[in-house]
Order: structure tokens, then C-alpha cells, then sequence
């Protein structure tokens, strides 16, 4: 039995999920059922990990990064 239900979600929600489709045919069903488990995993990451990761997003956002080229020309290899 196929259960399913009809959801009011704004365009730019709908939006946000569409760029979270590994493939165009993703449901969106898929989509929340893996940003669900994604949630729940986050309940195993202590405070000090939650702060790195955000603390490097930011870092990602403000370019503030090396690529493998420009590293490996930093370190001479």
C-alpha cells in the first residue's frame, strides 16, 4: 500500500528541495526521508563537533580554503 499525503510547503521550500535531488526523478519523498535521517544522525555529534563543522562552513563561505593545486605549490610537492 502506497500511503501518501499532500503538504503545503512554499516555493522557495519546494526550491530548496529540488537542489537536494541526487537525480531529477528523486522524489521528494526520498529527499526528506534522507534529510530526516541526516537529522537524526546529528544526535551522535558532541557540541565541540557541531562548533568544527560550522566553524569550517563558514570558512568554506568566505573562501578561506586551498585547493589541492595551490596546496601542493604551497608545500612544494
Amino acid at each position: 500500500m502506497n500511503d501518501s499525503a499532500t503538504i503545503k510547503i512554499s516555493k522557495k521550500t519546494k526550491s530548496r528541495l529540488e537542489k537536494q535531488k541526487n537525480h531529477p526523478g528523486e522524489t521528494y519523498d526520498a529527499v526528506l526521508v534522507r534529510i530526516l535521517e541526516y537529522v537524526d544522525q546529528d544526535d551522535d555529534l558532541d557540541p565541540k563537533t557541531i562548533k568544527n563543522i560550522k566553524k569550517s562552513i563558514a570558512d568554506i563561505k568566505a573562501s578561506r580554503v586551498y585547493t589541492m593545486e595551490q596546496l601542493n605549490k604551497e608545500l612544494e610537492l
